[in-house]
């Protein structure tokens, strides 16, 4: 007879979780040496540009080659950049003063900006955006605006600091140290929104595919066009998103990055699916605070608040992970395939009987989340061998296909697919974890929502393996 090791009762785990990207660190730059703080990034397609705390840093992706322009600049803390498509603005302050620049890469030319009216309150310019016939300022106390045909200034002071800037159409938003606020005529109105983003540093506003983004002190917020005071939240309580200070947004094809203060973090909002990179998987200790990044095409480009510059090369497709598992067990078993076919639970479980089988069970245990695509069941489950547990999920798809799934695990495992057995491997074996090891299955999924069952079984190992991969197609293509 089964029995269910310690505690006799079921013990359901809910886990949300991410996979770690590779990344590598640029190095071999001595304008780029550890302490120099990378505030902002920005791109032609070509060129890279880097503003640091020691000047204007340029990579020339044809030409492989670095510069730096700290001669061109007088004041060397640039703090944001900005590429209209002609030229590059430059804003840089400190202490004594500030210096509006713009750049032009084909001939290596700087202009200085000149005829602003600098108050005290305007040495601070914590963000530059550029069209191609506007610059605008975000400032210490409010914004300014440069026409460039006319090269007349226009002001909007609005009593509060303003870290960030979005205009979209004739709407003007602004991020400022407490939540978003909108620009009419003359009149400013805060945006209602949850407490959590109307008390928080708003860092960064990107609008990306009808909806507005806000970076802030507590994590990233969403809410469609025309505003409400609907916000959807992802800080590290609540998602896979590892930044609870979010710093940069941007969007990458179909799915959207954020970095800040913890990594990177890169979420798909079709497939609910978050990877992540931070200390421990690509990033050191005292680097995992990313202040800024740009998409030149090919490549992601971070910047480091405490020195360093990382990259991602973009994958025409990137793997997807399930991100969301109920896991009931840990279950005892005699270590045999006789053993490991038998059934421990209903093996025709669906959404509705999940549910059921959970309220029938006084023990729950919830696991918030965990940042790996490894489903680390040694770890969740704290036992060695001849352990069994299972795990389930659902996914949506947008028609009916076929499709192909990847799965790697440790050790036996059984996978059914809205019910029915596609897959069934029995075998004595340490998984590599690897493109070597995993295992590739054709699967048919119906229109709508699919059942995920699988049955994973640890035979020898002490439990540090224990665990699965389980990656999914994207089918929302």
């Amino acid at each position: 007879m089964s029995r269910i090791i310690a505690l006799g009762v079921f013990i359901f785990v809910f886990i949300s979780f991410a996979s770690a990207v590779d990344i590598s660190q640029l190095r071999g730059n001595k304008f780029l040496k550890p302490g120099n703080i990378i505030y902002s990034t920005a791109t032609d397609g070509r060129h890279v540009w880097f503003g640091t705390s020691t000047g204007l840093v340029e990579f020339d992706n044809k030409t492989n080659l670095w510069q730096v322009f700290n001669e061109k600049i007088s004041i060397k803390d640039i703090h944001t950049l900005c590429w209209n498509g002609d030229r590059l603005f430059i804003a840089a302050f400190d202490k004594d003063g500030c210096e509006l620049v713009c750049y032009n890469p084909e001939d290596k030319k700087f202009q200085r900006l000149t005829g602003w009216s600098i108050g005290k309150e305007d040495l601070e310019i914590w963000n530059i955006t550029a069209d191609k016939s506007n610059v605008f300022l975000a400032t210490g106390k409010g914004i300014s605006c440069l026409d460039l045909k006319t090269m007349q200034w226009q002001y909007f002071r609005l009593g509060k600091r303003v870290l960030s800037f979005l205009r979209n159409g004739n709407d003007i938003y602004f991020g400022t140290e407490a939540g978003v606020w909108t620009l009419a005529g003359e009149r400013i109105n805060k945006i209602k929104s949850p407490d959590a983003l109307s008390s928080s540093r708003v860092y960064c506003l990107v609008l990306i595919d009808g909806k507005i983004w806000a970076g802030t002190s507590a994590g990233a917020f969403s809410s469609e066009l025309p505003l409400s005071d609907s916000w959807a939240h992802f800080n590290t309580d609540n998602s896979g998103n590892c930044c609870n200070s979010v710093y940069a947004i941007q969007k990458d094809g179909e799915c959207i990055w954020f970095a800040g203060e913890g990594g990177i973090s890169r979420f798909n909002p079709a497939l609910r699916t978050w990877f992540y990179c931070t200390a421990g998987c690509g990033l050191y200790w005292d680097q995992k605070t990313i202040s800024s990044f740009c998409d030149d095409g090919t490549t992601l480009w971070f910047g480091s608040s405490v020195g360093g510059i990382f990259s991602i090369k973009k994958q025409e497709h990137y793997p997807d992970y399930m991100n969301t598992w109920i896991l009931a067990g840990p279950f005892e078993y005699d270590n045999s395939e006789k053993g490991f076919q038998e059934s421990f639970i209903s093996e025709h479980i669906d959404n509705k009987n999940v549910i059921d089988l959970i309220k029938q069970n006084n023990k729950v245990k919830v696991m918030e989340k965990t940042f790996y695509s490894f489903v680390d069941l040694g770890k969740t489950f704290n036992v060695k061998k001849n352990a069994l547990c299972y795990a389930m999920s659902s996914m949506e798809s947008m028609e009916e296909k076929e499709v192909r799934m990847t799965i790697d695990c440790n050790d036996a495992v059984k996978l059914w697919i809205n019910q029915e057995l596609v897959f069934n491997n029995y075998k004595d074996y340490v998984s590599g974890f690897s493109r070597h090891t995993e295992k590739t299955i054709k699967v048919k999924l119906k229109k709508g929502s699919n059942d995920i069952l699988l049955k994973i079984a640890n035979h020898k190992s002490d439990g540090r393996l224990w665990g699965f991969f389980l990656s999914i197609p994207n089918c929302f293509k």
